[in-house]
């Protein structure tokens, strides 16, 4: 079951109520006893179930843990077989295993107040940091998941130390808890994850001359505080010392006030009168809100047998008991639960375990039996009556350990007498097994799956199943069935990182240079700088590189994700074998996304092969070039601008043309011209002299020549196209006197008119009046 089940549940106790046991006088003493009473009558049930449990769940044939002492005695009073063959064990195995292979990892957002998604990568950068510097999956985790499922409960503790022996920083930690019938919690607790609980009880054995170590000069310890304890703890040379834990209500005010930048921020009168004159300020300015907010501060007593003992410098409360202020607003401890159930006033938690005990129990009887009827079974090869091995014992004395070729005996007896066929010598039978015993075993290995909800396939044994299909789905079913425990062990890493979100601002106070290791295994350099302004940014080099990270983790809110996520080395692994598939179906796409398959790798040389082969990635798959639909209106836009150019060139050659025939018609009037000098010929030297001067200077103004030698390819292409040879062959056969034709080198132009090629170049019009002459 998960979660807890309340049908009746213990009635509510106010804490102000008279205490039922008063022992020392001391109100702070007297009513922690009185609290673990009420405890202890709370859990006692449980802790009974949890001890037998435990303890079954890791027999073995030398502690017998799964068989009743009465049983197990009268057994080997008579020499007969207790067998253990643990098969809960391996049952249990699976599911830790399971957790333990598939990570899971708290996921942090941020939500408000100036917190954003990088910020938020960072603070889940500062939580790794402490399970690193922890070793939680090994040390914290690990044995909190074992007993949880073994037995139903295990517990997380967080913890503050100083960082290094020559420094006053101060780092968080996360320590295992190695028995949780050490720890005691509030029995009036609501919430699942013991958030709201109002005192624990964590109790621990230290020797006496630790004591004196820790605090000097205050002996002599007596052995058990309080006069109680947990049963298990049996007095020896080592005191038992309690750590007792409360939440003490504290009036506090929540004040909401509008800083320098002209934005309104909130923070607690407490820590706002850290800030010297400037709280005054804050308070004075009419646009400061102001209102009461229900607060508590926890505090951890150190109890050594009647009385509470601390440091020199530790505060003391109203009866002058010393304690140490813990930094965060709830108790440090976290419950990994199996199942929970309260029943008629009683608690019951339990694990794997209890389900599966009666099934183990007939295992281990049915073959312990077997073993017993097989030991019972005579094993004498050879049966026979007295008189058929007289005198022959020499053969038949080692008949059980040679193999000899022949075994004589005697037919007749001393007398002479025929020994009977059934007394002469006969080979038995040899031990024989039980088929009730057989069948009864294959029946509680049965019922264990049963119980457990594990079956054979995912206990490596082959079922019925063939395809992998089939195979997975039974694998589901079998998850489905120890679901609980994932997800009780998930919600307790909520509840550890919001322990962690609370304790991390407060303890990482003061400026330093922080080591992380990023989500992918890159580590990083973060800069803690309580005076930032912004919860995160960052500075760049001039090679566009990360200079700096800095970091304000007291800026912004943050909180655990819905759901916790697989741990990175998870989906790395999950990720390698989803593109070693995809790569195998489409090798194609090996340039595309190879490199993220080696970058998911861990042989030598991965990381650069990766870092090789993405520079051969392009540019588009990076999300650097142009996109595809970018990539089709370029090529569109250079089709147009091809065909734009293309037209232009055809446009401008047609105007060449025209402008060509415009100047040809030049070409006749300057003829003319030419025609009318000689006409003029006979006229006065100074006279013809300054129309020539006239003609010339119309001729330069004109451009003729670049004109005809920019035309002419435009003309002969445009001859050849109109079937007209350019220049026609020269042919007087038959030509009448008078013709054009009859000019030597005249030549018929397109337009039909008869033309010489000049001097100049020019081609010149041929008059029938020319040709005539």
């Amino acid at each position: 079951m998960d979660g807890k089940l309340s049908l009746t549940t213990a009635s509510d106790r106010s804490y102000s109520s008279p205490l039922r046991t008063a022992l020392t006088g001391n109100f702070l003493l007297d009513q922690a006893r009185d609290r673990w009473d009420r405890c202890q009558e709370w859990e006692s049930d449980f802790r009974k179930r949890f001890i037998a449990d435990i303890m079954f769940a890791n027999a073995d044939s030398d502690n017998k843990w799964q068989w009743p002492d009465t049983l197990s005695a009268a057994r080997d009073a008579v020499a007969k077989p207790c067998l253990t063959i643990n098969v809960v064990r391996q049952h249990n195995l699976m599911i830790a295993n399971g957790l333990r292979r598939n990570k899971s990892s708290v996921r942090v957002i941020g939500t408000g107040n100036g917190a954003t998604a990088e910020s938020a990568s960072v603070f889940r950068d500062l939580i790794r940091r402490v399970e690193y510097q922890s070793q939680a999956q090994a040390s914290v985790y690990g044995p909190a998941r074992k007993w949880q499922i073994d037995g139903g409960i295990g517990w997380i503790r967080v913890a503050t130390d100083f960082a290094g022996d020559d420094t006053f920083d101060q780092e968080v930690y996360l320590k295992p808890v190695l028995d949780p019938l050490t720890i005691y919690a509030d029995p009036d607790c609501k919430m699942q994850d013991c958030s709201d609980g109002k005192f624990l009880f964590a109790f621990d054995r230290m020797l006496p001359e630790e004591l004196d170590e820790l605090y000097p000069g205050q002996g002599p310890w007596e052995r058990s505080p309080l006069q109680v304890g947990p049963e298990q703890m049996e007095s020896d040379e080592r005191c038992i010392v309690l750590e007792y834990f409360v939440r003490v209500p504290k009036e506090d005010k929540l004040v909401s006030f509008v800083g320098p930048s002209g934005k309104r921020s909130m923070m607690k009168q407490s820590q706002l009168k850290k800030m010297g004159p400037k709280h005054s300020e804050i308070m004075d300015n009419p646009l400061t809100m102001v209102r009461s907010i229900a607060s508590s501060e926890v505090r951890r007593y150190f109890i050594v047998g009647s009385r509470a003992v601390g440091e020199a410098d530790d505060p003391e409360d109203e009866e002058g008991n010393p304690y140490q202020v813990w930094v965060g607003e709830r108790i440090p401890f976290v419950p990994v639960k199996g199942e929970e159930i309260s029943f008629r006033g009683r608690l019951d938690r339990k694990g794997h375990t209890r389900a599966m005990k009666d099934a183990q129990r007939m295992f281990n009887y049915n073959a312990s039996s077997q073993v017993e009827h097989i030991a019972m079974q005579g094993k004498t090869p050879w049966i026979g009556s007295v008189s058929a091995f007289a005198g022959l014992e020499q053969y038949w004395d080692r008949a059980n350990v040679t193999n000899s070729a022949w075994l004589p005996f005697k037919h007749k007896d001393e007398e002479g007498d025929e020994i009977p066929a059934q007394a002469l010598p006969q080979k038995t039978q040899p031990p024989q097994t039980s088929p009730a015993y057989a069948d009864m075993m294959d029946r509680a290995f049965n019922w264990l799956m049963m119980s457990s909800g594990q079956w054979q396939n995912q206990m490596g044994m082959q079922g019925n199943e063939r395809t992998g299909e089939a195979i997975k789905q039974r694998q589901d079913q079998s998850d489905t069935s120890t679901y609980h425990f994932q997800d009780n062990y998930e919600a307790a890493l909520q509840s550890l990182g919001r322990i962690l979100i609370d304790v991390i601002p407060k303890v990482y106070d003061t400026a330093r240079v922080l080591k992380v290791v990023a989500e992918d295994g890159v580590e990083k350099d973060v800069e803690i700088d309580p005076g930032a302004r912004m919860a995160y940014f960052q500075e760049m080099d001039h090679r566009g590189e990360v200079a700096r990270r800095v970091f304000n983790p007291a800026v912004g809110k943050y909180d655990v994700a819905a759901t916790v996520g697989p741990e990175y080395g998870t989906k790395r692994d999950e990720s390698r074998d989803a593109m070693t598939l995809i790569l195998t179906q489409a090798p194609n796409l090996t340039g595309v996304i190879g490199d993220l398959l080696l970058k998911s790798m861990d042989f030598d040389e991965a990381q650069e092969a990766a870092q090789r082969l993405k520079r051969m990635v392009p540019p588009q798959a990076l999300g650097q070039g142009p996109t595809p639909t970018e990539q089709q209106l370029q090529q569109t836009v250079a089709a147009l601008q091809a065909a734009l150019s293309k037209s232009l060139e055809r446009q401008g050659k047609d105007q060449l043309k025209l402008v060509g025939k415009d100047q040809m018609r030049d070409i006749d009037s300057y003829k003319a011209e030419t025609d009318r000098m000689k006409v003029l010929a006979p006229m006065a030297p100074e006279e013809f002299q300054s129309l020539v001067v006239q003609l010339v200077q119309d001729a330069l103004q004109t451009q003729l020549a670049p004109l005809i030698e920019a035309n002419k390819e435009g003309v002969e292409q445009e001859s050849v196209e109109e079937g007209d040879a350019m220049p026609p062959k020269e042919d007087s056969g038959g030509v009448p006197e008078g013709h054009p034709s009859r000019v030597p080198g005249a030549r018929q132009a397109p337009d039909g008119e008869w033309y010489v090629k000049g001097s100049t170049g020019q081609y010149l019009r041929v008059s029938p009046k020319r040709a005539a002459a």
